[in-house]
């Protein structure tokens, strides 16, 4: 009961500052390791947006950007997803790959980032679906890539406790070229 009254104490007292606003740079985490937020810092490209959503895909989210340090290319990996993250069995969500060869001028569509249809990690025993998500790095003389999978049985309602059928997790790939 204690900490209960307390909590109502504090959300009386507590002001409420929308921290999305510039002005309230000064209210942002500043961390000596995390860093400082930078949001403000950043200036809008005049490409944008570089992928928009559609059908099945009406959400792309969760891009990350890479520069080729061998061709000098701009890489960007888009995870693209069906509405409100929906796991769909005939629409598995991916991830694309987009190239600029004028340093975010323009971009073209590479195609998927991973080619997984039908890959069995060692120990599952339903395929890998949904890739969404990558991060790809370049360190001594290889590509690495880190990407996150389910499988095709996965919900949203059994990803806490999935049945045999049914995981996930993240993944880790190479390649020399």
């Amino acid at each position: 009961m204690w900490l209960f009254v307390l909590g109502l104490l504090a959300a009386a007292e507590t002001p409420v500052i929308d921290y999305a606003d510039g002005a309230q740079r000064e209210a942002w985490l500043r961390h000596p390791v995390y860093g400082d937020a930078s949001f403000d810092s950043f200036e809008h490209h005049g490409g944008n947006p570089v992928v928009t959503g559609a059908t099945p895909y009406e959400w792309p989210v969760n891009g990350s950007i890479f520069i080729d340090p061998r061709s000098g290319n701009w890489y960007l990996y888009v995870g693209r997803y069906c509405e409100n993250y929906a796991f769909k069995d005939s629409t598995p969500s991916i991830c694309t790959t987009y190239r600029s060869v004028d340093q975010g001028g323009h971009w073209e569509e590479v195609g998927p980032a991973l080619a997984w249809e039908g890959h069995l990690f060692d120990g599952e025993v339903s395929p890998l679906w949904h890739a969404p998500d990558a991060s790809v790095f370049y360190a001594d003389g290889r590509y690495h890539m880190t990407f996150d999978w389910t499988t095709q049985n996965t919900t949203w309602a059994n990803a806490a406790d999935p049945p045999a059928d049914a995981n996930s997790g993240v993944g880790y790939a190479w390649a020399d070229q």
